[in-house]
């Protein structure tokens, strides 16, 4: 394939609109959007994928309603503490990305663990970006850079920012169907291919993944350049 998929961002929008669908809470859409998850990325991982990033929780998200933010960080901190052991089986490395000043100590120990016990992975990297914020990152890496006495570069500041070392975004999925990015990696996503799909992320199948995969594989991608077609 021309265009090989290395890094894929996915936000994991409707998941609270198809517990409501349903005629249930929309804490059980969460709950079935968590189950989900691990679905996707067992595939993304069969498929060769270098780095998954999953968006599960915005700065923004906080304006949410207290019961539903509890669910939530509930459901994060069951998924590092259980999920351990499989990760590392998989030979995933996790890494999460986000403010971590906010989070309760009992989320941040578990986070900490996972990304302690699966650093020695390297089939794929995962990303989980959590109290994560596109506005919030730039602004954090900035601050990391102020007082060097050079002139920064591009390399200096992608290297203060949470996704060091790993590469730019080449496709981003919004399920759910809103078209909008909400504050998701700017800086790493400037050249991404954008899809946004109608499904809600509870009802996401690797078969509408592969579907995307292989469309991006066929998209001429010319990073503000022109190829020798089109002169």
């Amino acid at each position: 394939m021309e265009n090989q998929v290395r890094h894929i961002g996915i936000i994991m929008d409707g998941n609270g609109r198809y517990g409501v669908k349903l005629g249930k809470p929309r804490t059980y859409g969460h709950r079935k959007g968590a189950a989900n998850v691990e679905t996707i990325i067992e595939h993304a991982k069969q498929i060769g994928l270098q780095t998954l990033t999953l968006y599960a929780f915005s700065t923004e998200n906080w304006g949410r309603v207290g019961w539903e933010i509890k669910v939530l960080m509930y459901l994060f901190r069951q998924y590092s503490e259980k999920k351990v052991a499989a990760m590392v089986e998989a030979d995933i490395s996790v890494r999460f990305i986000g403010r971590r000043d906010r989070l309760d100590a009992k989320l941040l120990g578990a986070m900490q663990n996972m990304e302690a016990k699966t650093a020695g992975c390297g089939g794929m990297l995962l990303m989980i970006a959590i109290d994560y914020g596109g506005r919030d990152e730039i602004v954090r890496a900035v601050n990391k850079l102020r007082g060097n006495s050079h002139e920064i570069t591009e390399r200096d500041f992608a290297e203060a920012l949470d996704t060091v070392g790993t590469p730019n975004i080449d496709l981003i999925i919004r399920t759910g169907g809103n078209q909008r990015l909400s504050n998701f990696l700017p800086w790493q996503s400037v050249y991404a291919e954008i899809v946004f799909t109608q499904t809600l992320f509870p009802e996401f199948t690797t078969g509408e993944f592969d579907a995307l995969v292989e469309h991006y594989g066929k998209v001429e991608r010319r990073f503000g350049g022109m190829t020798a077609a089109a002169l």
